[in-house]
This record gives structure tokens, C-alpha cells and sequence, in this order.
């Protein structure tokens, strides 16, 4: 995935980055010089005009610090939302999805007034599987939604089920691209935050590297051996 070079997120020397990867393996069988690589695409230091600062945007349908962000859909469908706030305002540049399948799609609406503002759709076959997820362009012609820091906004998903059956670990989630209004009013990453650490301690591996760089104190550590 790319993005225009009219926009970039900002790197510093020396910041550390963390990648989480998933593997799935449906095939019953081990599979032999898998791999993932990863490139990144740096924009010249003195590129003009500057690129706009964007950051990543992130909501979960069913966020819990550190649980299990799954949901059941019973038989005829389930809607699943979730309510939050931005600590700072700026404009939703683009948006994606992730869907599971017999999911149908994925809506951000502003939760005080109900307005749709942005919408991402799954394709589906014929058995409900999802081929895909829509991708929004938000800010590619114009702004894109302008979010207001301390406003309500709601994350909806929807999914169907035609099957007698209760559907078990289904998700929805929104990703997309957020270009702040004044970067210097994004918040501080708190590392002593109870609900950081415990998000933190759910990702296999991450606070191993985090205790390793003494980055998280006696504490809050835990053996994960």
C-alpha cells in the first residue's frame, strides 16, 4: 500500500517502530520459505512543497483495552457500534475496512447528529464470503470530514447471517489516513497508562521488546514464558 508523496507520516531519527504480523495457515500442512518483507518509501528531506502530515486513524466496532475484540452475530444479522472521541481535530483523509465474512459494511457517523461520514462496503459471493473491502478517498478531491477534538462519533458494522447458526469471532474495524489540524497537539504516548499496558501486553512479543529497552517498569511487567 502507497500513498501520493503530497503526504507523508513523520519519522525521526532514531524511533523505534513496532510491526505486528499475523500468519494464517488454512492449507493443514506447514509451508516452507514463507516470508514478509517490508519497504518504505522516504520522501526527500527538502521536497517542496512539504508534505501534509497525516497519522494513522484507527477504531475497532468492539475495542476492549487488552481483551478480545471479537463479537457473536446471531441468526438474521447483528449491528455492532462503538462510541469515542479525538483528543485533537483535523480531516479524514482516506479510509478502509476490515470485515470477516457475512459482513456487510462499515459506517463512521458523527453519533450527536447521525450523519453518515464516511462508508466502506464488502463485496460478497454467492456463500457470503467476503472478496473485499471498499477503499474511500476522502480528502483526494476535497478536505475529507473534518473530526472535532472532545465530538462524538460512532463506529457502526453490520452483518448479516442466513444461517441458523450464531456466528462466532466475527470484527469491524475502520483504518484509514488522519491529517491532524496542528500536529504539535498530539498527545504524549503516557507508557505508565494501566490501559497502554494492558493493550500492550495482549500483542504477542511487543512487551518483551518493551521490558528489554526498559521501557516498562517491574510492575507492570508480566512472564509470558
Amino acid at each position: 500500500m502507497s500513498v501520493p508523496a503530497s503526504v507523508g507520516m513523520p519519522l525521526v531519527r532514531g524511533q523505534r517502530m513496532g510491526v505486528v504480523v499475523m500468519w494464517h495457515n488454512d492449507t493443514g500442512r506447514d509451508i516452507e520459505g514463507a516470508y514478509l518483507r517490508l519497504r518504505f518509501r522516504l520522501n526527500p528531506r527538502h521536497q517542496h512543497p512539504r508534505p501534509m502530515t497525516v497519522m494513522p486513524f484507527f477504531v475497532d466496532a468492539h475495542f476492549v483495552y487488552g481483551g478480545v475484540n471479537q463479537f457473536d452475530v446471531p441468526p438474521g444479522g447483528w449491528t455492532q457500534s462503538y462510541e469515542f472521541t479525538l483528543p485533537l481535530s483535523g480531516h479524514l483523509i482516506a479510509v478502509g475496512g476490515h470485515l470477516h465474512d457475512h459482513g456487510e459494511w462499515i459506517r463512521l457517523e458523527d453519533a450527536e447528529t447521525g450523519r453518515d461520514l464516511a462508508t466502506v462496503r464488502a463485496s460478497l459471493d454467492a456463500d457470503g464470503h467476503v472478496l473485499g473491502v471498499s477503499r474511500s478517498l476522502l480528502g483526494l478531491w476535497r478536505d475529507g470530514p473534518h473530526l472535532l477534538a472532545g465530538h462524538r462519533y460512532r463506529l457502526v458494522v453490520r452483518y448479516g447471517n442466513p444461517t441458523s447458526d450464531t456466528l462466532t469471532g466475527m470484527m469491524g474495524l475502520m483504518a484509514g489516513i488522519f491529517a491532524p489540524d496542528d500536529m504539535r497537539a498530539w498527545p504524549d504516548l503516557d507508557r505508565t497508562n494501566p490501559a497502554y499496558l494492558a493493550d500492550l501486553q495482549s500483542i504477542p512479543g511487543a512487551i518483551v521488546a518493551q521490558a528489554a529497552a526498559g521501557e516498562v517498569g517491574p510492575s507492570s511487567r508480566q512472564d509470558r514464558n
